[in-house]
Parts: structure tokens; C-alpha cells; sequence
């Protein structure tokens, strides 16, 4: 026998998903579909700082953001001294449930600390260092080894199943939407060739993004740039090696900017990024690199999708340390570039 559906109308919910922007990303369609079935609820969302950025231009959630440098390392005693300040303010909005789509011990902790009464989350399988004992309503997954969009689709179905999954609104200024839309208005390509600093080992190298960039050109593919974020000099800097100059490139985009520009894209490239699964969520046509990333749990939403594995016996992998990186140069350029030409054809029979 099934639980019965929760009813979130007229109810206060604490989303929590607190970081990487990938994953809060990934988690959007479900509370998009949660804000949905329920348009009586009251949506608020904990997130860290540093992975808020596209939230605070989502429409109808309201955030309660935490510094990501005071919770993490340093004395101990200093990041519990931050996980309770935290606490306090979410316990001050007087929360009827909290729905943690994270499942760690720390993501788990805030809103027990914050007497929530009804937290709901992942049993064993879906969550981890003892993450289960700190909620009081458990979804026990029949398999762990999904994607994550499918991971947080059927925690928002335990509490409704007819909750479906929502491409996210994304507000801007006018003046903004004017500004990028200019920039995109020949509708181009967009490569993605950047990685954080703590996903280097996902990293497409960069004489096969130049090669890729070079190939669409010479054969008249149509308008193609980069999108280069703020800690992408390394990979830029040898972009322009290989080319001989500067490639074409778009000007810095905050992520609502960038979401905004990728619906305007006439494809993008990316490896598994943070953008390439904002691209995914807006349902933007796109080759997605997978290098070291599991294909199952990085799988897109994308209905218009060509997906890169390598053929290595060692990938996927999370060996942030590894050296070799085989799993990245056995996706060659030629691969990407037939891949590109497969999508383009399939959007033009479209």
C-alpha cells in the first residue's frame, strides 16, 4: 500500500538543495513541478551563496541563503557556530515541511535543528553519512543508479504523483534581455569549454575545442562562439595558442544571463558542467561530453541531445587526482564534430 499524497497548499515548504549549481540546477524541474500542483504553497528554497545565482531570478521561490565559506573547513567550532545562526533563521519562518533533495548529514541537519516538524527525504540508497535518521518521511528508491533529474522527480512524486516535471521562467530586466538578445540575435553555436576548479578532471582539452571551433567554421555551419566563464584563462589561453587569435566569444553572462542566452542558441556543446544542464532544463539542443561523468546519473533532459562517452575501460570514474585523463582525449574532435553535424540535420528535418 502506497502513502497518500502530502498536500503542499496553504502549507509553508523549505526546499534544500544547497550546492553544486549543477545538481541545485538539476533539482529545478521537480520543485518547478511541486510549485505547479501545489500554487497555494509557499515556496522557500536553502542554498549556499555560491550556487544561488540562478534561483534568485526563478520566479515564486523565495531563498534563504548560506555562506558557503562559513560552513566548510576551517575551526570546527566556527562552522557549528554558522550551521546554527543558519538554523535560527530558518526556524524563525516557521516552516511546516522541508523537502531536502540533497540527502547528506549537513543538508539534513538545518531543518532538525530548525524544528521542522514534517522533513521529508531519501531513505538508504538515495542518502548518505546517516542522512536518513534526521527526517521523518522516507522514499525508499527501487534504484539508486539514476539520473538525478529522474532522483529528484520521484521525491516530488512521493509527495504527489502526479507532480511532472516544469521548464523553469527565468525574470531579467528588460534591459538585459535587450542587451543579450543583440549579441544572439544570428541565433549561433555556443561552446561551453569551461569546468569549476574542482571538475578539471572533466575538462575537454583545449586544441580539441580550437579544432572543433575551427572545423565548424570552415564548412559554413553557420555562426559559432565561445562562452568562456571567469576561471576559464587556462583553457582559453590555449584556445588561442592552437587558433593563432582570439576566437569569437560571447561577453560575460551572469547564469540567469546565460540562460537566457542559451534559448536563443541554435546548439550548444559542453561537457558536464553546470550550463550544460542549464541548457538541458530549457530544453536547448545539445552535445553533451561526458569524459569521466557517469552518462546514467549526468544524463540530460534535452529532447534534442547527442551524448560523448569515452571508450575507456576505467570510465566513469571520480578520481579527481587522475593524470592521464584518457577518458577526455579518446573523445576526439571528429567524434564531437559528426555529432554536431547529426543534431544540426535532425534540426533541420524538424
Amino acid at each position: 500500500m502506497t502513502d497518500p499524497a502530502i498536500d503542499l497548499n496553504d502549507k509553508k515548504i523549505l526546499i534544500v538543495r544547497l550546492s553544486a549549481l549543477g545538481d541545485v540546477i538539476r533539482t529545478i524541474p521537480s520543485v518547478c513541478g511541486l510549485m505547479r500542483r501545489f500554487p497555494r504553497g509557499e515556496f522557500h528554497w536553502l542554498v549556499e551563496n555560491s550556487s544561488a545565482g540562478l534561483l534568485r531570478a526563478l520566479p515564486g521561490v523565495k531563498l534563504i541563503e548560506i555562506d558557503r565559506k562559513a560552513t566548510r573547513g576551517g575551526n570546527p567550532w566556527r562552522v557549528l557556530s554558522a550551521v546554527r545562526a543558519a538554523a535560527r533563521r530558518v526556524r524563525a519562518e516557521g516552516f511546516d515541511c522541508a523537502i531536502n533533495f540533497h540527502g547528506v548529514l549537513k543538508s539534513g541537519m538545518y531543518p532538525l535543528l530548525a524544528r521542522v516538524p514534517l522533513r521529508i527525504g531519501y531513505d538508504r540508497g538515495g542518502s548518505i553519512e546517516g542522512h536518513r535518521w534526521l527526517i521523518n518521511r522516507r522514499l525508499k528508491l527501487p534504484d539508486a543508479h539514476i539520473s538525478r533529474y529522474q532522483r529528484s522527480l520521484a521525491l516530488a512524486q512521493f509527495i504527489d504523483p502526479a507532480v511532472e516535471p516544469a521548464t523553469p521562467a527565468i525574470e531579467l530586466a528588460a534591459e538585459a534581455r535587450d542587451r543579450i538578445d543583440q549579441s544572439m540575435a544570428d541565433r549561433p553555436m555556443l561552446l561551453f569549454p569551461g569546468v569549476s576548479a574542482r571538475g578539471r578532471y572533466k575538462r575537454w582539452p583545449g586544441d580539441h575545442w580550437a579544432w572543433l571551433y575551427a572545423r565548424i567554421q570552415a564548412l559554413g555551419l553557420g555562426p559559432v562562439r565561445f562562452v568562456f566563464g571567469p576561471a576559464d584563462s587556462q583553457c582559453r589561453a590555449e584556445i588561442v595558442e592552437t587558433l593563432g587569435g582570439e576566437p569569437e566569444a560571447l561577453p560575460p553572462f551572469t547564469v540567469p544571463e546565460l540562460a537566457h542566452a542559451l534559448t536563443r542558441a541554435r546548439l550548444f556543446v559542453a561537457c558536464d558542467t553546470g550550463p550544460m544542464h542549464l541548457a538541458s532544463v530549457l530544453d536547448v539542443p545539445l552535445v553533451a561530453l561526458y569524459g569521466p561523468s557517469d552518462p546514467v546519473i549526468s544524463q540530460p533532459l534535452s529532447s534534442r541531445l547527442r551524448e560523448l562517452a569515452p571508450w575507456t575501460p576505467c570510465a566513469p570514474c571520480r578520481r579527481r587526482d587522475c593524470s592521464a585523463l584518457i577518458c577526455q582525449t579518446s573523445i576526439t574532435p571528429k567524434r564531437v564534430f559528426y555529432a554536431v553535424q547529426s543534431l544540426l540535420a535532425e534540426l533541420e528535418a524538424r
